[in-house]
């Protein structure tokens, strides 16, 4: 009995503690994230993030690219050569919004005009091996199963294909200001997860991918009133691993099939020929007949 209670007031802390403090589902909250980005330090996390991508992208060809982010009507891979660029959103409210935004802001770059489908992200619509590169936007952070979400990404990857994962880094002040907004205000912009970069990289040598390149972004303090560009420098210069997200390119490497055959049957080889041998061995057979 006692183990009994114990156990149930446990599982109705975590419980508690999820629903107060874990990751809410993003269809949820993807409305206080994009007010997040809509901040100053919001915009000015993403417009570094759009800047390192369009020094990155140039590097990444082919036909199909796939953007999954966490905000809406933004193109993050507008330097890529790729042909075809396509998005998938996870709330099909946005739908009828996501014309009028569009329309709305016709002349920026940075806009798309709406999504190719509505999906989980965790289980999506793609046949394996079609897609040539895809770009994870702080979808991971605030994925209720990040793992699954990464694996069901590297599914529909090509053989040396890509995988552009962004994210927001423990190591920086940012958590700091995290850990007291989290506590303080009930928004959802907080509650993410805290995935290192060692974590995604061991992640994704286990799917099968090798990380290329990884980069870090947004050195300064996370508030407003005593941010510089000076002092980002400095941070970028003197702690290079401490900037409030990071950039990881994986590419997939697939082990060719090796054929292995049956081995040959072991047979004995033929005498080599001895002159007069052949008519000696005719007639001992002869002579024992």
């Amino acid at each position: 009995m006692f183990f009994d209670a114990s156990r149930k007031k446990s599982a109705a802390i975590k419980r508690y503690y999820n629903k107060r403090f874990g990751v809410q589902p993003l269809v949820e909250s993807s409305e206080n994230i994009e007010k997040w980005f809509d901040s100053n330090l919001g915009r000015r996390m993403l417009l570094q993030q759009q800047q390192q991508l369009d020094k990155l992208m140039p590097e990444i060809f082919g036909y199909h690219l796939m953007q999954l982010s966490v905000l809406r009507n933004i193109r993050l891979s507008r330097e890529s050569p790729v042909t075809h660029h396509f998005s998938l959103d996870c709330d099909p409210a946005k739908i009828s919004n996501k014309e009028n935004d569009a329309d709305s802001n016709e002349n920026t770059e940075l806009t798309v005009k709406s999504a190719a489908a509505i999906s989980e992200f965790e289980n999506l619509p793609i046949d394996e091996e079609s897609i040539d590169a895809a770009i994870l936007h702080h979808v991971l952070d605030y994925s209720i199963n990040p793992h699954q979400l990464l694996r069901e990404t590297a599914r529909t990857i090509i053989s040396n294909g890509y995988i552009i994962v962004i994210g927001f880094n423990p190591s920086s002040p940012l958590v700091l200001k995290k850990q007291i907004g989290r506590y303080i205000k009930r928004s959802d912009h907080w509650r993410y997860h805290d995935l290192r970069k060692n974590r995604i990289v061991d992640w994704l040598r286990v799917l099968g991918f090798e990380p290329m390149l990884i980069e870090y972004g947004s050195h300064g303090l996370p508030f407003n009133r005593v941010y510089s560009k000076t002092l980002d420098k400095v941070f970028n210069y003197v702690l290079p691993a401490s900037g409030a997200f990071y950039i990881i390119v994986a590419r997939k490497h697939v082990v060719p099939m090796t054929i292995i055959r049956k081995p040959w049957k072991k047979r004995r080889a033929l005498p080599a020929w001895v002159k007069g041998k052949a008519a000696e061995q005719i007639k001992t057979n002869r002579k024992n007949t």
